[in-house]
């Protein structure tokens, strides 16, 4: 009794195995020539749905050239992707309690060739289930002793002709397995982040410059403070020196476009050997690089003796202590919070229809055509930020006052005359009332010309819009944590 009932794996097998088999993948002898390098997939998992895409257009365009009686070669191959295959088999190994170290590199090294002899054809049996019609007679891997040879060919032709060279670079390091990783292989995640003021004394003076940073324990490593060449207000500072504190180093105030005057305190500390950014600054500017960190992520012999030898989050603790000993970090900053910028357009959709309504309703009639970025703000006890407006021009610690002082005058920002949009509604959303202190403030003058002063009840959900010249403040929270989302919407300067 037969079956009519369609088995897709018996026939695709056999389908497959004749044409392996009758050799109908290799090239055959033509004056019209095509060829395909497969981009070699990692021998460390499997096939994703991207590799499927891929595949299955390289095998539609080789298909198409075979039948039309070209040399056609489609070559496959993988790749040892030896970062993620080492972690795979370190992980292996460990299961064992066998660590990398134990075996040295040969011993090791034959761990990982049993390793990929035993599950490195995976990917090359999915992609024959796939139909992909590759010359698998000329399977390579780019561990294979005849491509290394090429690769070290390649490069020694490049240095004798003087298009390679070596020097010091910044790159992604690893401190578990000590070794340079690729921008591919970093896994980018958005963190909260704890933001630190530090003062740098300005030499043969009794003032400071303060900057804002997530990664104190760096200022060992810092050769600059940079400013922006049109803020104003460091102009009198730029090429003075300042001591780095604990590291008792001078350092110069220099001026680069990377520096944002709306960004921290508009000061900013540059660790070439630490910064992507700081490291282009550097360039630019013939800095000196200063690595403070060991491979394994510990403070070098580069950093004062108190911080030798410490893991990174450890000395960062301890230099936090000894700076609030000296009165180095800043009390009264301008804030003290953690933000992070995210889009959202549904909700910034919902956002906008109550901005162009209060605009209305308010009488602000204000043009507005784009908003910025949503942020999200985070205040934990003693979170707070200062007097302020967020006009442009007029940002951050442009203008600020302490969370006990009042400003003597408040006369309507001037906007600067600038290209593109200025900020003119502000808004606040509420997130949760379970806390205390953190109120949102605001200040404006009366019509006795007296300054007053008043409040917004928080409560979930509640919605502040405002001009954002209008001076603001979030004051201290005392317990619990703050949470809002806060936006911002311009159009053209002011006239």
């Amino acid at each position: 009794m037969s079956s009519d009932k369609y088995i897709h794996s018996d026939v695709e097998n056999r389908i497959y195995s004749y044409w392996e088999k009758n050799g109908l993948f290799k090239p055959k002898e033509n004056s019209k020539k095509f060829s395909i390098v497969i981009p070699p997939p990692n021998v460390t998992g499997s096939l994703h749905m991207g590799h499927a895409l891929n595949n299955s257009i390289q095998d539609v365009l080789t298909r198409f050239h075979r039948m039309n009686n070209y040399e056609t070669l489609w070559q496959p191959g993988t790749d040892h992707a030896g970062i993620a295959t080492q972690a795979l088999v370190e992980k292996k190994l460990a299961k064992d309690g066998v660590k990398k170290n134990d075996l040295g590199r040969e011993k090791f090294i034959e761990k990982v060739w049993e390793w990929k002899n035993e599950y490195g054809d995976i990917i090359i049996n999915q992609l024959k289930k796939l139909g992909c019609s590759c010359d698998w007679s000329r399977n390579a891997f780019t561990m294979d002793e005849n491509l290394s040879k090429s690769v070290i060919k390649v490069f020694v032709d490049l240095y004798n002709k003087k298009l390679i060279y070596k020097a010091k670079k910044l790159v992604n390091w690893d401190v578990v397995l000590k070794t340079a990783i690729s921008d591919l292989e970093v896994d980018q995640r958005e963190v909260n982040s704890q933001l630190y003021y530090i003062n740098y004394p300005i030499e043969n003076s009794d003032k400071f410059i303060t900057i804002a940073t997530t990664r104190p324990e760096t200022m060992l490593g810092d050769t600059a403070i940079a400013v922006n060449p049109k803020d104003d207000r460091f102009k009198d500072l730029v090429g003075k020196f300042v001591i780095i504190p604990l590291a008792n180093r001078k350092i110069k105030i220099i001026t680069d476009d990377y520096a944002d005057p709306e960004q921290g305190t508009g000061a900013v500390k540059i660790t070439p050997a630490h910064d992507f950014n700081d490291y282009d600054v550097g360039i630019r500017n013939k800095l000196e690089v200063i690595n403070i960190f060991t491979p394994d992520g510990k403070i070098n012999d580069n950093a004062p003796d108190p911080y030798k030898g410490l893991d990174r989050f450890a000395a960062r603790k301890l230099i936090l202590e000894h700076l609030e000993e000296g009165k180095l970090t800043q009390t009264n900053s301008v804030r003290i919070s953690t933000v992070r910028w995210f889009m959202d357009p549904g909700f910034e959709s919902i956002l906008r229809q109550s901005v162009d309504v209060a605009n209305h309703v308010a009488g602000w009639k204000y043009d507005i055509v784009q908003s910025e970025m949503l942020q999200f703000t985070e205040y934990n006890v003693g979170g707070h930020y200062s007097w302020h407006t967020d006009g442009q021009g007029d940002h951050l610690s442009a203008r600020t006052w302490s969370q006990e002082e009042k400003p003597k005058t408040l006369t309507k920002t001037k906007e600067p005359k600038l290209l593109g949009t200025v900020r003119k509604l502000s808004v606040s959303v509420i997130l949760n009332d379970d806390y205390e202190g953190g109120n949102m403030e605001f200040a404006e003058i009366d019509t006795k010309g007296e300054i007053k002063t008043y409040c917004v009840e928080p409560k979930v959900g509640t919605t502040i819009i405002f001009p954002s010249y209008i001076h603001h403040r979030v004051s201290p929270v005392t317990k619990g944590t703050r949470y809002s989302v806060v936006a911002w919407y311009g159009g053209p300067p002011f006239k």
